[in-house]
């Protein structure tokens, strides 16, 4: 017979699994919808994981939707409500690295599936942000699309 404490823990062990699964997959839906309300037809879209930006908006890291049309580059953070637009038209270029750097910050990733995309801001000021995409083939698919 199994002992009353173990049974205890897998059940507590499992309702947490459950309650996981149950918040990433409202977290996720909550960044769809943001997305799809910015960006109604996207050309592509992915999850991507926001390693911040040097624009002067509050920051936006952390997991989440990145996706774009003809009009803009939109990412949805997942756990928090933050959206980051930036419209294509201001972006001045886009790369896939393995690297990403802005002021007082630099990461390195062990393939080049970091997505960097410099942009002007509305008060002119260069600006830059970087996401982690899912591997190599999207974040050169994006950053191909992007420079266009």
């Amino acid at each position: 017979m199994i002992p009353l404490i173990v049974l205890g823990a897998f059940t507590i062990i499992v309702v947490i699994v459950l309650v996981a699964g149950w918040l990433i997959r409202r977290t996720v839906t909550r960044a769809q919808q943001r997305v799809e309300t910015l960006c109604p037809r996207p050309k592509q879209s992915t999850r991507a994981n926001c390693m911040g930006h040097s624009a002067s908006q509050p920051q936006t890291r952390g997991l989440g939707l990145l996706a774009y049309d003809k009009q803009q580059l939109v990412f949805a953070a997942g756990l928090r409500t933050r959206t980051l637009v930036i419209p294509r038209a201001s972006i001045t270029d886009a790369t896939a690295s393995k690297t990403f750097t802005r002021p007082g910050k630099s990461i390195r990733t062990a393939v080049p599936r970091v997505l960097t995309v410099h942009w002007r801001t509305d008060d002119g000021d260069e600006a830059i942000a970087g996401w982690q995409l899912p591997n190599h083939d999207t974040a050169a698919a994006f950053a191909k699309a992007l420079r266009r």
